[in-house]
């Protein structure tokens, strides 16, 4: 449908304490099943030990990050950082063990998801989404797909009609609420895939390059994607 959802870059959660952490709890029950697998595949298997730390490591700081998250309510970026940190880590346990190359990449990439992960947390609430696409946070998989669904039949609905139409007009012809639909179109309008005209009608806006357009959206976007942490930090 060509329409992408923005990121949620910085949506932060308040650090409240949480209920504490229970045997119940299902990420640490799925922490402790990680460990009796693991110890169960170095003991039934030739699986080596020099393997076994880097996945320990990996998946370890993330199932720590993540009970830790359920206790406290660790604001968005934290899990960035906890994964950053991890790769980084392997990637030094890597080099030391003789993959220097391989070893020196993992860490360069470890340390920008720490960056990513800082800079997402410093953020905070300046960089809030569109509220269509940051309620996709609460909702289940079916109303997720619905709103994509619909961001994608207004869209086209528009394309297919040469004079510009008012959220109403949009509404009836695909059977929408008119809060839905004017909230979908004014998404739509921050992601420049629509324009408003005289105030209060919208129209498609074709992309520049044409059938293109994802490929040179993705060159454009990559570079300030990759520079997003130094310029926020």
């Amino acid at each position: 449908m060509g329409v992408l959802l923005s990121d949620s870059w910085s949506n932060p959660i308040a650090m409240s304490r949480r209920t504490p952490a229970i045997p119940g709890n299902s990420t640490l029950r799925e922490l402790v099943l990680s460990v009796v697998g693991l110890a169960l595949l170095l003991w039934l298997t030739d699986f080596s030990l020099d393997a076994a730390i880097p996945l320990a490591v990996l998946f370890g700081s993330i199932a720590l990050h993540d009970l830790l998250d359920e206790r406290y309510a660790l604001p968005d970026g934290t899990r960035w950082i906890a994964y950053g940190a991890s790769v980084a880590a392997v990637g030094t346990y890597i080099a030391v063990r003789g993959a220097v190359g391989p070893g020196v990449v993992a860490a360069v990439v470890g340390g920008w998801f720490v960056l990513d992960g800082a800079a997402t947390v410093r953020a905070g609430a300046s960089s809030e989404p569109h509220e269509y696409a940051a309620a996709l946070d609460e909702t289940n998989n079916g109303e997720a797909m619905l709103r994509i669904q619909t961001l994608g039949s207004i869209h086209e609905a528009l394309r297919e009609h040469d004079d510009p139409r008012t959220v109403s007009e949009i509404a009836d012809t695909l059977g929408l609420a008119t809060d839905r639909a004017a909230s979908a179109l004014d998404y739509l309008e921050t992601r420049g895939q629509v324009e408003r005209v005289d105030g209060k009608r919208y129209r498609a806006v074709e992309p520049r390059w044409g059938s293109l357009q994802p490929v040179v959206s993705f060159v454009q976007w990559l570079p300030r994607r990759l520079l997003r942490p130094i310029r926020l930090l």
